[in-house]
């Protein structure tokens, strides 16, 4: 089995300018001049988190485990019950961080036919090789569009209030069990409330410049570690950087390499 393969997904995000161009459920994030000067405190609040959290990870400090992942990426999913280990087993011995690659930028184009049966190929064989869950109904009741941005963003806009794991995890449920499209704006803000999170804050950090640029300049350092495929895991200690095997079956397998690389530092 190759180490990674990836799925996608969409909404539609440009870099240059301060809003996403679908704007599905959106209309009510600035219904008062109150709750608009409440938004634009929580932007300025995510961009100041997400800039000084980049620049700690290059700090000398406590070892650090970095899991490279997207949340719309099949083989995460996969990963999922071994990362889950994984993280309980060393969350006491190095300082957790998560990474998002960004497998797929934004678009509002359907995704070609050939493209969609090439990831629901993927779903199965992850299914056979893994017993991993998918609700291959998805390809039928919705208009997939090749793009994870959007998912990745509502992370960041969740990160921001302390809501990572749960966000990333209801939005894979959503995706891969309950045949949802995570590229859809109002998705995303769906899942939010479900998990009890400020709504209108996360709204404006979902559609902020601030947020995307976030997102971009977090992928660039995902990249520059090596965290090119998904899942990745790597090892940041005084000495380097160290990539971790990916084993989908055993945990122990990754879990035994991250203590050496610590214990040899």
């Amino acid at each position: 089995m190759p180490l990674i393969i990836t799925t996608p997904l969409s909404t539609n995000f440009s870099a240059n300018s301060n809003s996403n161009s679908s704007t599905d459920g959106h209309s009510d994030t600035a219904s008062s001049a109150k709750q608009t000067e409440r938004l634009t405190n929580g932007r300025f609040y995510a961009t100041i988190t997400h800039q000084s959290r980049l620049t700690k990870l290059s700090l000398a400090g406590m070892n650090k485990l970095y899991y490279v992942y997207d949340p719309m990426c099949s083989w995460c999913w996969g990963f999922k019950p071994a990362w889950e280990k994984i993280e309980r087993a060393l969350s006491g011995e190095v300082e957790i961080v998560y990474l998002l690659g960004g497998l797929a930028p934004d678009s509002d184009q359907p995704m070609p036919a050939a493209m969609q049966q090439q990831i629901a190929a993927h779903w199965h064989r992850i299914e056979s090789q893994l017993g991993t869950k998918f609700n291959h109904e998805f390809w039928t009741i919705n208009t997939p569009r090749r793009s994870t941005y959007p998912a990745c963003r509502a992370i960041l806009a969740a990160r921001t209030q302390q809501a990572e794991p749960q966000m990333l995890t209801a939005i894979q449920e959503a995706y891969y069990l309950q045949a949802r499209n995570p590229s859809d704006n109002v998705v995303l803000i769906d899942l939010a409330n479900n998990l009890g999170l400020d709504k209108a804050r996360f709204c404006i950090d979902l559609l902020s410049e601030t947020t995307q640029q976030a997102l971009l300049a977090e992928i660039q350092f995902t990249q520059s570690i090596g965290g090119n495929s998904f899942p990745s895991l790597f090892v940041h200690t005084p000495a380097g950087i160290t990539p971790i095997i990916v084993d989908y079956q055993n945990a122990d397998t990754s879990i035994q390499q991250v203590r050496e690389a610590i214990e040899f530092k």
